[in-house]
Formats: structure tokens, C-alpha cells, sequence
């Protein structure tokens, strides 16, 4: 997954769940100016990639199948 990806997924993430950028930063990797390095051209390890898509999979709500089972 590429910086440009993570940082969509985070803003999808705080749009869908109602969290601020700097919340999200703080909860997931407790950096509150997360969003605005990436979105300014910093970079991220790894490692803290990991982090922020493992809480954003733990803390996303399900995705519902229309009813269907």
C-alpha cells in the first residue's frame, strides 16, 4: 500500500467515523500531527503503517451485504 493510499484510507476512515485527523493520529500511533506530515510530503515507516491499518480494520465498523445470507 502506497503513503497516497494510507493517507486515503484515513480520511476515509475519519470522514465514515465521525474522528478528527489529529484523534485519529493520536489513537492509532499517538502522533496527533500524523495526517498533516503525510499530507505535507513526510513519511512514515512500515512499521507505523501497520499500526494505522490494523486500527482502522479493528475500529471500522462492518461492512453490511445488503441483508443477504
Amino acid at each position: 500500500m502506497t503513503q497516497e493510499q494510507i493517507t486515503k484510507s484515513i480520511e476515509s476512515f475519519c470522514k465514515s467515523s465521525g474522528m478528527a485527523l489529529t484523534t485519529f493520529g493520536n489513537k492509532s500511533v499517538n502522533d496527533t500531527k500524523l495526517y498533516e506530515r503525510l499530507t505535507s510530503g513526510g513519511s512514515i515507516t512500515f512499521r507505523t503503517a501497520d499500526k494505522i491499518l490494523a486500527f482502522i480494520d479493528k475500529h471500522s465498523e462492518p461492512q453490511l451485504d445488503g441483508g443477504q445470507k
